[in-house]
C-alpha cells in the first residue's frame, strides 16, 4: 500500500495538467515497483500479471483496429506477462517495454472525443465495461467485513472519497447512483438486511431525479448492456439495465409473496413492492387475459400491477395449498377439500393480517381481490367435485367446509369494505350454495349472511 500510494503520488505531480486513466496508472506502478518491494516470490508475480491483464484488456482490444499496433503491443505485453524475463532483464529493456505500451495509450487517447464532455477521455467509452466493474469493486469498500449486511461508519466519507476517480472512470453521478443502487441491493439479496433495501430505494429516488443534458444521456446511452426479461431479449444501457435487474427480483419474490413473506417480514415485502413500482412498475410479461379477473378499464400501471401481482401469488400459495391437502389427505383420511378449505382460511387469514394493509395503500381493491381469487379457486375445486357422479360419504363434512370457508372470506370481506362490501367484483362472488341443490339444506342464517357480505341479494333473487 505504501508502494502503491508513493507511486500515485508520483503520478498526480506530472498529471497535473494533463488527464489521467488507468493505464497511466498501471505504468506508473510497474515502473516505481520492484521485485524487492514484495514479501514473497509468489505476491510480486501475482501483482505484475495483474497490472499486465489490466493493461491488454484496455488497450489490446482498442489497438486491434490497428493491425500493426496489435501485433507490437502483442509482443510488448508478453513480455510484461512472463515474469521470470522481466526480472531478468536488464532496466533499459523494462523501460523500454514500458515506453512501447505508454506510447501506444498515449495515441489512443489522443483520438477525438465522442461526447464533448468535460473532462472526457478515451478510456471513458472504450473501456466502460472496465470501468463500471472496477468502480463497482471499489463501491464494496463501504460495506462492514465483520458485520455482514451493514456499513461501516465511513461510508459516506469513503463515498466522498471515491468521486476522487470519476474523471479517470468517466463516472457521472447518475451512474455513480446507478451502481451504487446495485451494489446495496446485490448485498441486500445475500444478507436480508432491510436497511440495505431501503438505501437502495434512496438511491433509485435520486437517480430519478436527475435531468442530464443532452450530450450527458447519449454518453450513458452508448454503455450497451444485453438483457434478458419479462418474456423478451434486447439491449439497455448501464443504468437501465442496473434497474431492470432489480426488478425482475423483486418480481420474481413478489409473484409468490405469500411464499417468500410473512407477518415477521412484512416490512420487506413493503420496501420490496414499493422498490417494483419504483423501478418499471409498467413491465410485465403476464397476460391479463388468462387471469381470472382482470384489471378494470382505466386501471393506472401502478393498480394494474399490483392487481397481477395478488392474483400470481395467490395462485401459486393455492397450488402449493392443493398438493398439501392431497398429502395430507391420505394421512388423515380425510377428503382433500376439507383440509383445502383449512388451509386456505390460514392463507386468507395471513393475507388480511399482512400484505392487504400494504397493498391497500396502492391498490385501495386489493384485499377484495385477494378474497375474490380466493373464493374462486376453491369454487372451481368444489364445482369438480360436485359435478362428479360418485359423491362420497364426506359429502356433509365437505359442505360444512366449504360453508365455512365461505363465511369466513364474507366476513372479511365485510370488516374490510363494511357497507360498501359490493362492487363490479361481486359479478365473480357467486355463492357456493347457488351452484348445487346439494347446498339447500345447509344453515339458511349462514347462506344468508354470505349473500348479504358479497352484496348479490340481487343478482341472484
Amino acid at each position: 500500500d505504501t508502494l502503491a500510494k508513493r507511486a500515485l503520488r508520483r503520478i498526480g505531480s506530472k498529471m497535473v495538467q494533463g488527464q489521467l486513466d488507468v493505464p497511466c496508472i498501471s505504468l506508473q506502478l510497474l515502473s516505481s515497483v520492484g521485485k524487492f518491494d514484495f514479501p514473497t516470490e509468489r505476491l510480486r508475480v501475482q501483482w505484475q500479471r495483474r497490472q499486465a491483464n489490466v493493461l491488454e484488456e484496455l488497450l489490446l482490444f482498442s489497438a486491434s483496429r490497428e493491425c500493426s499496433m496489435s501485433e507490437t503491443l502483442r509482443i510488448v505485453l508478453s513480455k510484461l506477462k512472463n515474469t521470470e524475463d522481466w526480472v531478468v532483464s536488464v532496466p533499459d529493456g523494462r523501460i523500454e517495454v514500458l515506453t512501447i505500451i505508454e506510447r501506444y495509450n498515449t495515441r489512443l487517447s489522443a483520438a477525438p472525443k465522442k461526447f464533448g464532455l468535460k473532462g472526457e477521455t478515451y478510456h471513458w467509452t472504450q473501456s466502460y465495461h472496465f470501468n463500471s466493474r472496477l468502480y463497482e469493486k471499489l463501491l464494496s469498500s463501504v460495506f462492514d467485513m465483520l458485520e455482514d449486511g451493514q456499513l461501516v461508519e465511513e461510508a459516506d466519507e469513503i463515498l466522498e472519497t471515491m468521486k476522487l476517480t470519476w474523471p479517470i472512470l468517466g463516472i457521472t453521478q447518475k451512474l455513480h447512483d446507478a451502481l451504487y443502487a446495485w451494489a446495496l441491493f446485490q448485498k441486500f439479496a445475500q444478507t436480508g438486511e432491510i436497511l440495505l433495501l431501503k438505501q437502495t430505494d434512496l438511491q433509485i429516488q435520486k437517480l430519478k431525479l436527475h435531468n442530464n443534458v443532452r450530450e450527458a444521456e447519449l454518453y450513458i446511452d452508448s454503455f450497451v448492456c444485453s438483457v434478458e426479461g419479462f418474456g423478451s431479449n434486447g439491449t439497455l444501457n448501464l443504468v437501465d439495465s442496473a434497474l431492470l435487474k432489480i426488478n425482475m427480483w423483486c418480481h420474481r419474490q413478489l409473484k409468490n409473496y405469500h411464499l417468500y413473506f410473512s407477518q415477521a417480514n412484512c416490512s420487506i415485502f413493503e420496501s420490496m413492492l414499493n422498490l417494483v413500482l419504483l423501478t418499471a412498475a409498467n413491465l410485465t410479461d403476464d397476460d391479463e387475459e388468462a387471469m381470472l379477473i382482470g384489471t378494470s378499464l382505466g386501471s393506472t400501471p401502478e393498480s394494474t400491477l399490483i392487481h397481477i401481482l395478488v392474483v400470481r401469488s395467490i395462485q401459486a400459495a393455492y397450488k402449493n395449498a392443493l398438493i398439501s391437502a392431497d398429502g395430507q389427505s391420505k394421512a388423515e383420511f380425510k377428503h382433500p377439500l376439507i383440509l383445502l378449505a383449512s388451509e386456505l382460511k390460514l392463507l386468507v387469514e395471513k393475507e388480511c393480517s399482512a400484505f392487504s394493509p400494504v397493498l391497500h395503500k396502492y391498490y385501495p381493491e386489493a384485499g377484495r381481490v385477494a378474497l375474490t381469487v380466493f373464493h374462486l379457486l376453491y369454487g372451481q375445486q368444489l364445482e369438480l367435485f360436485l359435478e362428479g357422479s360418485d359423491h362420497s360419504e364426506s359429502l356433509k363434512e365437505i359442505l360444512g367446509a366449504s360453508n365455512s370457508f365461505e363465511l369466513c372470506i364474507a366476513q372479511k370481506l365485510y370488516s374490510m369494505y363494511g357497507e360498501a362490501a359490493g362492487s363490479s367484483l361481486s359479478n365473480f362472488l357467486k355463492p357456493y350454495m347457488d351452484r348445487s341443490f346439494f347446498f339447500t339444506h345447509h344453515s339458511s342464517v349462514a347462506s344468508c349472511s354470505t349473500r348479504e357480505c358479497f352484496g348479490v341479494d340481487k343478482a341472484y333473487h
